[in-house]
């Protein structure tokens, strides 16, 4: 299993209908649904396989595996 570490400040705006994660450092936004706020929240234990192909983009834009 592969560790991970946030690379950047990640906040995720809860709006009605409709979550959303903020990199402002990256100057990143993106749609968060509840797989990719899973993945987060446990980074450490965190599996990609119920990711999307986007979220796994976002992942690999937002975080560092450490081999």
């Amino acid at each position: 299993m592969s560790q991970y570490s946030i690379t950047t400040d990640v906040f995720v705006l809860n709006n009605p209908g409709k979550s959303v994660l903020y990199a402002p450092l990256a100057g990143f936004v993106c749609q968060a649904d509840e797989n990719l706020l899973n993945f987060i929240a446990d980074i450490e234990n965190a599996e990609e396989a119920s990711l999307s192909l986007e979220q796994k983009q976002v992942i690999d834009f937002l975080i560092k595996k450490e081999l």
